[in-house]
């Protein structure tokens, strides 16, 4: 039974100048405009049990990643509210 669910987002960056898929250009979290990111968001739960994880455009809004991540946590394990 999962009781609580830790969400870790970061994002990773490259070295190429090619914007496709998912590769974007937005402000990386040390303040590169010149390269392109992805977000990578982990969820664990709290026995440090990997739960999943979810890979974002480089240019999506952190903050917007959060209800995608909560819907499928719930879809996955059958959770009722």
């Amino acid at each position: 039974m999962i009781n609580i669910a830790f969400y870790y987002l970061t994002t990773v960056y490259f070295e190429s100048q090619m914007q496709e898929n998912l590769r974007c250009f937005r402000y990386t979290k040390d303040d590169r405009t010149d390269s392109l990111q992805v977000l990578k968001g982990l969820i664990i739960s709290e026995n440090d049990i990997n739960l999943g994880y979810e890979i974002f455009a480089g240019n999506t809004f952190a903050g917007k990643t959060v209800k995608k991540v909560i819907e499928k946590l719930i879809e996955r394990f059958c959770i009722k509210s």
